[in-house]
């Protein structure tokens, strides 16, 4: 499963310190998703795209049950039903620890492939 997102940040001088992607289900529960790779665009404004790929379901609701690997998805209706589970709800990126004080980097908007 791969995962195109369209992002705006206030640091666009900064390397993009993105460590996960958080979508907030309608029932209140939440899957935390990471990938493998990570292409982003090299020019940025503050608006920029960034592709995912190979990406893994981490966690539900902070638990990880996929062990240190998680849950990489390649089944193409896994991957039909995914989409439609997260399909207009709230997400949001979890900052690296390491990022500097006050980066932020908001997702405008994403298309799972």
């Amino acid at each position: 499963m791969n995962i195109n997102f369209m992002c705006k940040t206030n640091m666009p001088e900064q390397p993009v310190m993105i460590n996960a992607v958080i979508f907030h289900l309608k029932d209140g529960s939440y899957i935390t998703v990471d990938r493998d790779e990570t292409e982003v665009d090299v020019e940025r404004d503050g608006i920029f795209s960034m592709d995912w790929n190979d990406c893994y379901i981490w966690n539900i609701n902070d638990r990880n049950i996929f062990g240190d690997n998680g849950h990489h998805i390649y089944d193409v209706d896994a991957i039909e039903e995914f989409k439609a589970l997260v399909s207009g709800v709230m997400a949001e990126f979890e900052i690296e620890d390491d990022a500097t004080e006050g980066y932020d980097v908001e997702l405008v908007s994403f298309i799972i492939e």
